[in-house]
């Protein structure tokens, strides 16, 4: 990526951090107030977006895999086409020429984030699926003792 720069004459505009510690990394991502998600693969579900959304950032995602269930389209950040270079160059301009814009669709982000993807939610979500499983493990398990 460091060559890719410097072919591309953008090393002046790029600052590699390198590892860095979690702290420092939320630190540094805290500063983001538009966070690009360029996937091109069919990831079932994106915790970098969602993470990206309950800092309050817009986010910026391919329509790829669960990006689609995730960000709300022109409300949290832009679905963009994957592999689609224009496409993601044009939402992030305008979101970094429009700082409120990006603040805005951020804090929509957020509330969105904490409404469906907080950790309690995950958690519930998990509890309703087992109990579901037992209901029907146990529904089938009797019907199977009645035909026997």
């Amino acid at each position: 990526l460091q060559t890719l720069a410097i072919e591309l004459g953008a090393s002046h505009a790029v600052t590699w951090l390198g590892h860095l510690p979690v702290a420092e990394m939320e630190r540094q991502f805290a500063s983001a107030w538009v966070q690009v998600v360029p996937a091109q693969w069919e990831e079932p579900f994106g915790n970098v977006s969602t993470e990206a959304m309950m800092r309050g950032t817009a986010v910026i995602a391919c329509a790829v895999g669960g990006q689609p269930e995730i960000v709300s389209d022109r409300l949290t950040g832009f679905l963009v086409p994957p592999k689609d270079v224009a496409a993601i160059a044009a939402p992030l301009l305008q979101l970094l020429s429009d700082r409120k814009l990006a603040e805005k669709m951020g804090q929509a982000g957020r509330e969105r984030a904490l409404t469906h993807f907080s950790e309690a939610k995950r958690t519930d979500r998990f509890i309703e699926i087992y109990e579901q499983m037992l209901v029907n493990y146990r529904h089938s398990a009797h019907s199977v003792e009645v035909l026997t």
